[in-house]
């Protein structure tokens, strides 16, 4: 009688271990996962910014720092310039670039980027975004709304993207960038 008590005990004790690996390992797996997609949605959102950065870069070439920017809204910036997106060149054409967030989506919000009122494909790869805003500086670094004394520009950036597993939290990431521009701060003023 005490061997089969000992056995049956056994096959508890082993029993147990065996659910305690079987969930250790869905646990491991759930958290490379989540590491994996986290680096991916990170890799995502340098590069976007990156590419969000250069455009705005590129804000005034050719116009006087009065009339770079001709939209400051909260969510939605204009701005003018002579250099082509399309092209990347500078010509004596002055275009206007806007920047503002699409409708949603399946993967959520993405950000809208024209030139004059075309859009540009090679911008449309910038998703996942949950929210948007910009605030304006002037040369003094106050901040203001009216176009013609922007000579920087803040960004904030929510991107948001549904978690590798089902039933998890959506994972959330917030950026915040300022860009300075440049080609109004080199006109004078």
């Amino acid at each position: 009688m005490n061997l089969i008590i000992d056995i049956l005990g056994a096959l508890v004790i082993g029993s147990m271990l065996m659910l305690m690996m079987i969930t250790f390992q869905y646990q491991l797996k759930d958290t490379a996962d989540a590491a994996i997609f986290m680096t991916g949605m990170i890799d995502h959102m340098q590069k976007s910014t990156t590419k969000l950065n250069e455009l705005i870069s590129f804000a005034g070439i050719g116009m006087t720092p009065t009339t770079t920017i001709t939209t400051a809204g909260t969510t939605r910036l204009a701005f003018r310039t002579k250099w082509d997106y399309t092209t990347n060149t500078i010509s004596a054409t002055i275009h206007t670039i806007n920047l503002e967030l699409a409708d949603s989506t399946a993967v959520g919000k993405s950000l809208l980027v024209k030139q004059d009122n075309v859009v540009l494909d090679k911008m449309s790869y910038i998703q996942w975004i949950d929210q948007l805003g910009f605030r304006y500086f002037d040369i003094d670094d106050h901040v203001t709304t009216t176009p013609a004394s922007v000579r920087s520009i803040e960004y904030r950036i929510t991107f948001r993207h549904h978690a590798p597993s089902v039933g998890a939290e959506p994972l959330h990431t917030r950026l915040q960038m300022r860009c300075y521009l440049m080609n109004a701060y080199l006109a004078g003023g």
